[in-house]
């Protein structure tokens, strides 16, 4: 038997086994990056958060919250002048036409959030663009 004849062959056979195992290796390592979409209503959550409408009327030492809008706010992240930040949440969201009240001090940043639903379960996410600022 030729031993030169098999020495092309398991450098090639090498030569496929090197390069799936680099194929599978990056494919996981890439999976890391992909984001998987937050849904809410039958849409991805960013595209919902322009629709979002509330107002906050600052009464004092404290502040009222209302959704204006169509669309339930499940929470509020609000951040104050020395950018602490808290959350402020009730057993519901805060439905259309609903108000909550809440205290805040100097110069107040109120965040929306959304929940939506991902493959594993319930997910929110802050609409950061639809922050509204207010001095108390």
């Amino acid at each position: 038997m030729n031993k030169k004849a098999i020495t092309p062959v398991l450098a090639t056979v090498l030569l496929i086994v090197i390069a799936v195992a680099l194929f599978v290796i990056i494919f996981f390592w890439m999976r890391g990056f992909q984001e998987e979409a937050i849904i809410k209503q039958g849409t991805a959550v960013e595209n919902i958060c322009p629709r979002i409408r509330f107002d906050v009327q600052t009464t004092g030492s404290g502040m009222q919250i209302t959704n204006t809008g169509n669309i339930a706010i499940q929470e509020f992240k609000i951040i104050d002048g020395d950018g602490e930040a808290t959350t402020l949440r009730q057993a519901d969201p805060l439905m259309p036409g609903d108000t909550w009240s809440t205290s805040c001090s100097r110069r107040t940043k109120v965040i929306p959030v959304l929940r939506g639903q991902t493959s594993e379960g319930y997910q929110d996410y802050a609409c950061e663009d639809e922050a509204i600022t207010r001095s108390c």
